[in-house]
């Protein structure tokens, strides 16, 4: 028998690119699970009148634990294989179109999961500012479709004990009863584009770096030291990322916190990537130039970043 497959998308307020992305794959599925975290910008109508099947998942600052619900979503609908994307990550039409033959064919190699070339687009407003379409041994792969077997799951990524990893990255694992192949990559032909915004990295790395530290995600000891200057100066519980970036929107994260970020604008924790950096870059250059204390100083990373 033909597998049933599923397609799994999670996002808020990202109503124009998740009508992309159904545009695209919804007709090649036999169920399109969309999990919204909690969208005000009419997406959750939207996704419904569509014909998704739509969980609704308040967002808690962790990234495997909302993708493990469109799992558990994909497995109560009896569906064999799960094709994944996040709202800004786009099939492009040959993948899209081939998703049923690719999972049958995978199926019928006993593949545990395909993995998927990358496109990297990085926009200014509605213009193509740069791509990177590496190919060949060049090309960087992502999972994005697996066989529902009983133990699959997303949990946080890195390395020691799972419990103490922050949940900003994922990564995808099978039960330690199952026999694990690994991801096998598609041919180059079959790719997605993964489509940002100039100054979206900054904002994503001030994000990463708040919830779990960002780097390699061992919680490294001036993530702590951040958590515990915050915790000083912020009344009652520690604010939530959303919560926290509501105040550096309105400039209202206290001197000592600006000096803190202010401190460490040259960190460079993971050569080049360093998300306590991009702390920096986001409130500073994005989102207050005005009170940038050194606006001639080149930070590493910032012609993506702002």
């Amino acid at each position: 028998m033909a597998p049933r497959i599923a397609f799994g998308c999670m996002g808020q307020n990202r109503l124009h690119e998740l009508r992309l992305v159904v545009e695209r794959t919804k007709p090649h599925v036999d169920h399109f699970i969309y999990v919204d975290g909690g969208s005000i910008d009419g997406s959750l109508l939207w996704a419904r009148n569509a014909g998704l099947d739509v969980v609704l998942s308040p967002w808690s600052d962790n990234f495997p634990a909302q993708r493990n619900k469109y799992v558990q979503r994909a497995r109560d609908l009896g569906c064999d294989w799960l094709w994944v994307s996040d709202t800004d990550e786009l099939y492009c039409e040959e993948l899209a179109k081939s998703v049923r033959v690719l999972s049958e064919f995978a199926e019928a190699q006993d593949f545990a999961g395909l993995s998927i070339r990358s496109v990297d687009v990085t926009m200014a407003g509605d213009r193509e500012h740069s791509r990177r379409d590496a190919a060949g041994e060049h090309a960087w792969h992502k999972p994005l479709a697996f066989k529902l077997t009983p133990g699959v799951k997303y949990q946080p990524a890195g390395t020691g004990p799972v419990e103490q990893r922050a949940p900003v990255h994922e990564e995808i694992v099978f039960g330690h009863e199952e026999r694990f192949r690994g991801f096998t990559p598609l041919p180059d032909r079959f790719w997605y584009t993964h489509s940002k915004q100039l100054g979206e990295l900054a904002v994503r790395g001030a994000r990463n770096f708040y919830i779990g530290g960002g780097g390699d995600n061992e919680r490294p000891q001036k993530w702590q030291d951040f958590r515990a200057l915050v915790s000083r100066y912020w009344p009652g519980p520690l604010p939530s990322w959303h919560d926290f970036e509501r105040a550096m929107i309105a400039g209202e994260v206290g001197l000592r916190v600006e000096d803190w970020i202010d401190d460490h604008r040259h960190d460079d924790e993971r050569g080049g990537d360093s998300e306590v950096r991009e702390l920096y870059l986001y409130y500073f250059r994005i989102l207050h130039p005005g009170r940038d204390p050194h606006p001639n100083d080149h930070i590493r990373g910032q012609e993506l970043s702002t």
